[in-house]
């Protein structure tokens, strides 16, 4: 396309000019057409978006600060699932001694849940200055995120 616009540019004839615009326009209209069948087809509903959902948030590596970094992922989903009016219950917690967490499984319920959260899926890193750091050394820590819809039974 861009060879077909540096070429227009050139051009003194009316005719062979307007021979080239025409092609553009179609060039034009054939990328537009692809890019609305790719973004249908990429964001298209799925079957699933209706059903509620189950999130894993897991604590990676990092120690402690991957503790701290889970439990505010958790903190941040279930605020969100609060926001939007979605019901939310903790399905299960595997604790620490601290009373935080390295796992937790939260239930939430709603419209179109699993249509909202099945892009957070994955695994999530965070670089920071540790809140039990007196040195000022910079900490990476991961967390890990997961995203099941709810099974449906089915008739066999």
């Amino acid at each position: 396309m861009q060879e077909v616009k540096a070429q227009t540019a050139e051009l003194t004839d009316p005719e062979l000019l307007q021979l080239y615009q025409d092609e553009l326009r179609e060039l034009q209209y054939k990328i537009d057409a692809r890019k609305h069948d790719l973004k249908n087809h990429m964001f298209s509903p799925d079957i699933h978006d209706n059903r509620s959902v189950f999130i894993e948030v897991r604590a990676g590596t990092g120690g402690l600060e991957a503790v701290l970094f889970a439990v505010n992922l958790a903190k941040m989903y279930i605020n969100y699932v609060l926001r939007q009016r979605w019901k939310v219950t903790v399905d299960s917690v595997n604790g620490t001694d601290l009373g935080d967490f390295r796992k937790i499984v939260l239930h939430i319920e709603g419209k179109d849940v699993y249509g909202h959260l099945k892009w957070e899926l994955g695994v999530y890193r965070v670089l920071r200055v540790s809140i039990t750091e007196t040195q000022g050394y910079v900490y990476m820590s991961t967390a890990t995120v997961a995203v099941l819809s709810e099974a449906q039974e089915v008739d066999v």
